[in-house]
């Protein structure tokens, strides 16, 4: 009897585990098969309408989708450029947008450009980290008829796949401002 009930103990913690490992399995965050940590799976071109600088604007936004996390573009653009100079709320967005103004993004040339970067990452959808680019005269970098967008996208592509990801400052930045109770609860035993 005693060895009856101890094989249908370990019958019941075997199927127990079995099942709760095809559970977690089907509670991906993102329907991605792969989060990559320095790549993405690919990229894709929308007409966005963003509010920069406190103005709607209509731009084109690259998506990287499927990577190490949707504040890829903002903390890429946090660890290379510094902190952000506005932030810029989208209806049905949990997160702002980050924007930078002024930033000299390409080696070989002086122009100064303003950096939209946002992403999301949603229950059983596709997580993605974006960005938007606007010239000095306020036109969309990224647009298919621009000069600048094949070297704006290698540049981007550069950046996520040398992110450090062991660098926390961006995370603590940014959780300071945009969620200071979460912020708390991760870092605020920390000396300051």
């Amino acid at each position: 009897m005693m060895r009856l009930l101890f094989f249908l103990f370990t019958l019941a913690t075997i199927s127990s585990c079995i099942t709760s490992q095809t559970i977690s399995e089907n509670r991906r965050i993102s329907n991605c098969d792969k989060n990559f940590k320095n790549d993405f799976s690919r990229i894709e071109f929308h007409e966005s309408l963003l509010n920069v600088n406190n103005k709607p604007k209509k731009v084109t936004e690259a998506k990287f989708f499927c990577l190490y996390s949707f504040l890829e573009t903002k903390k890429i653009m946090f660890d290379n450029f510094g902190k952000w100079n506005s932030e810029s709320l989208i209806k049905g967005n949990h997160h702002p947008l980050l924007i930078w103004n002024g930033v000299a993004l390409l080696k070989n040339s002086s122009e100064k450009f303003t950096i939209i970067a946002t992403g999301e990452e949603t229950y059983n959808k596709e997580t993605y980290a974006s960005i938007s680019v606007l010239d000095e005269e306020g036109s969309d970098a990224l647009a298919t008829e621009s000069e600048h967008k094949t070297e704006l996208i290698n540049l981007f592509t550069n950046l996520i796949r040398n992110t450090n990801h062991e660098d926390e400052g961006f995370y603590k930045v940014y959780l300071k401002q945009i969620s200071p109770k979460k912020w708390k609860k991760l870092y605020s035993t920390e000396s300051q």
